[in-house]
């Protein structure tokens, strides 16, 4: 079920499995028990188009501009401010 969908439920699973009368708690420790967890996904800015055309832009006088010495010895870290 995770191929088709990312977002499956612990109550999805139970319905594809024909599983009822049984409690979510009990099928979350049961998932749990095989080895299954629970995780929450990070969340992320979306990158715009005109971002992306601005990385592009800048990547590109970058590569113009400095040397590739520069990015391997200069260079400790690049932010890009999106949370």
């Amino acid at each position: 079920m995770r191929g088709d969908n990312p977002h499956v439920r612990v109550m999805d699973v139970a319905k594809e499995c024909e599983i009822r009368n049984v409690s979510y708690r009990t099928l979350v420790r049961a998932l749990n028990d095989a080895g299954y967890r629970w995780l929450t996904s990070r969340r992320k800015g979306l990158l715009a188009t005109g971002d992306r055309k601005q990385r592009v832009q800048y990547a590109r006088a970058a590569l113009r501009n400095y040397d590739r010495d520069f990015w391997t010895d200069d260079v400790l870290l690049y932010l890009d401010g999106v949370i």
